[in-house]
Order: structure tokens, then C-alpha cells, then sequence
């Protein structure tokens, strides 16, 4: 099998990510404990607070993305994947630098930096080579419809709702919020435990 995934939320969690640096910053009141949708909503809230989490975004993605962490089980999955001779693919809609980013951070290389950080170019079969990035939500899309894949997961619906999204692609919607997601063609994962089960049983 030939099989792709997203890159931000899907393989990388952030919610670690955000609260530190929110906290550094002083977003958030200090008992504050949440999900990443709850502190994004909340610094909405405060004056200026679009840009505030605009600014947070472009640091997390970028310098601060040493505080994410892979998501449970994503590395067995990929592990057990190569090990039964499939080929991988990420393809991932991300910018090379963060809006309002003062540093210039390559957001592109802070991600390969963390991946290989966590060993993931150790595992045999999967290299650099297998991971693009786009600045488009289409062009990630074109990509995908190039890969010749069996399955695609994303944590977001609007990839498959793309016009050109290759229809033959079965899709996995990773889905960890406790809300319940639009209706659609794809199938709903919560955890990377039932992507595993999905796929290779």
C-alpha cells in the first residue's frame, strides 16, 4: 500500500506547544488548562487578539516547536507500516515562514528538525525524500492526486472537500476533539491505535 499523512496535528501535536508559549507571553490567566482550540479562542478575546494569535502560531510552528510531541502511537504505526513493505508519503499545507514572525524562522526546516529529533529518518524506508510542503491547500492536494495512494489522513475535513482531491483515495479523518464532525465520505479515527486498526485490519 501507498499511504500519505499530514504533517500539523496529525503526526505533530501542539497543544504542549501553545500553553507553554502562551504562558510565556502572558495570554493566558494562570489557571488556565484547556485544548489548543480553547486557548486559540480565549487570545481571540483579548485586544489585538487576532494578531496575538498569529504571532503565537508563527513562534510555535517555528522556534518554539521543540514542545510539541508526536501524537501516541503515531511512530508504531509508521514503524509497523515500513515493516510490512508499504511506502509513506507527508504531505504537508505549510508556509515557509509564520505570519508576523520577526525571526524568519523556516517553518519548513523546524519541522524536519523535529521529525528528525524524534528518530523518525532512522526507520528504514522513510527519508526526506518522502515529505513535501506546500504553501496551498490545493497545491497539497495536486501532490496527493500525483502519489498514487491507497489512503490519506488529515485532521482536516476542508482537504477532502477539496474539488480535486483524487476520488479513489480512501480517507481517514483524524479526528481527536470530543465534537462531532461533518458528515462525509471518509472514515472517523479518534486515536492512532483505531488509524492502525483501520488500515491493516
Amino acid at each position: 500500500m501507498r499511504i500519505g499523512i499530514d504533517l500539523d496535528n496529525t503526526i505533530i501535536h501542539y497543544d504542549n506547544a501553545f500553553l507553554v508559549a502562551a504562558r510565556e507571553r502572558n495570554l493566558l490567566p494562570a489557571d488556565f488548562t484547556g485544548t489548543k482550540q480553547q486557548l486559540r479562542d480565549h487570545i481571540r478575546t483579548l485586544p489585538d487578539g487576532e494578531t496575538q494569535w498569529q504571532k503565537l502560531q508563527g513562534y510555535v510552528y517555528g522556534q518554539g516547536i521543540a514542545h510539541a510531541a508526536l501524537y501516541p502511537g503515531v511512530k508504531p504505526f509508521i514503524t509497523q507500516a515500513l515493516g510490512a513493505g508499504h511506502t509513506l508519503f507527508i504531505a504537508s499545507h505549510k508556509t515557509e515562514f509564520g505570519h508576523y514572525d520577526e525571526s524568519k524562522t523556516n517553518l519548513r526546516d523546524a519541522a524536519i528538525a523535529f521529525l528528525e529529533a524524534e528518530g523518525m529518518f532512522t526507520l528504514p524506508g522513510f527519508g526526506r525524500e518522502h515529505i513535501s510542503f506546500h504553501p496551498t491547500r490545493a497545491g497539497k492536494v495536486e501532490k496527493i492526486a500525483t502519489l498514487s495512494l491507497d489512503w490519506f489522513i488529515d485532521d482536516l475535513v476542508e482537504v477532502y472537500k477539496e474539488p480535486h482531491f483524487p476520488a479513489h483515495v480512501k480517507k481517514i479523518l483524524f479526528h481527536t476533539s470530543t465534537t462531532t464532525p461533518p458528515a462525509g465520505d471518509w472514515q472517523l479515527c479518534r486515536d492512532w491505535q483505531a488509524i492502525t486498526q483501520t488500515i491493516f485490519t
